[in-house]
């Protein structure tokens, strides 16, 4: 048991009930935060993949000529085209912010947590509720027949190299450690999405789940028709702190 929120502005959250989805390429989050420098909704490393290194040495697959060392350095990898995936974002919230008392269910958040969201979505002013989550991602899987996969985002600290973000990024579990005697975590093109599904720490309070179009790549937002049947609730963001009915 669990519900999705969508922050937003009410009329654009009416268009979600109405049908219709609004992906934006996640180049955009990376651009609002550089030219906004609203680190929340916008992340520059959004899609990207930051590695601290002691000694680096780059090579020519081709030919294994060294093109680059060096040391104690930092730099960003940015697999090609991901930041040209369309992306839809929401919020989930499980059990533990749900209450149930004699038969009556309700979603609540903390006076912080709203803060934190108000902050980070500052032109918010309500939140789509959607009652049921399984309901809704299996909507959203059919939107105009595209391959959408769809996932919770996995939270890391980006000041440090994770194993847990390596292997989530070569396997799809980030859970799965080094053998003995060394293991090689590859990234490949074809699973170049999970980058989007991994986020700094500072960004874990936005309980984030995303929508990912694997099979078209765009440059500005784009709008994709759906048929949504899930149970909802719009509301004023403040109406969370006292508690909305979970009504499903």
């Amino acid at each position: 048991m669990g519900v999705f929120i969508k922050y937003g502005e009410e009329k654009h959250l009416k268009q979600i009930v109405n049908g219709s989805l609004r992906f934006s390429p996640s180049e955009t989050y990376v651009k609002m935060e550089v030219e906004q420098h609203n680190k929340g909704q916008g992340d520059m490393l959004d899609g990207k993949w930051k590695i601290h290194a002691v000694n680096f040495r780059m090579e020519d697959p081709d030919n294994g000529r060294v093109v680059f060392e060096g040391k104690n350095c930092t730099f960003t990898v940015s697999i090609q085209d991901v930041n040209s995936m369309p992306v839809f974002c929401l919020s989930y919230y499980g059990n533990e912010f749900i209450s149930d008392e004699s038969g009556k269910k309700n979603i609540q958040l903390s006076s912080e947590k709203i803060e934190k969201i108000k902050k980070d979505f500052p032109k918010a002013t309500h939140g789509l509720v959607i009652f049921n989550p399984d309901v809704f991602i299996k909507e959203v899987a059919r939107a105009e027949g595209h391959d959408i996969i769809s996932d919770h985002v996995h939270y890391f600290n980006f000041d440090i190299n994770e194993i847990g973000m390596a292997s989530f990024l070569s396997t799809g579990d980030e859970k799965v450690l080094p053998q003995s005697g060394g293991q090689v975590f590859t990234t490949t093109y074809d699973k170049r999405y999970r980058h989007l599904l991994c986020k700094d720490n500072n960004f874990k309070n936005q309980d984030e789940y995303r929508f990912i179009i694997v099979d078209e790549l765009i440059k500005e937002p784009k709008k994709y028709r759906f048929e949504f049947k899930s149970a909802y609730k719009i509301v004023q963001i403040d109406e969370l702190l006292t508690g909305v009915e979970v009504t499903a």
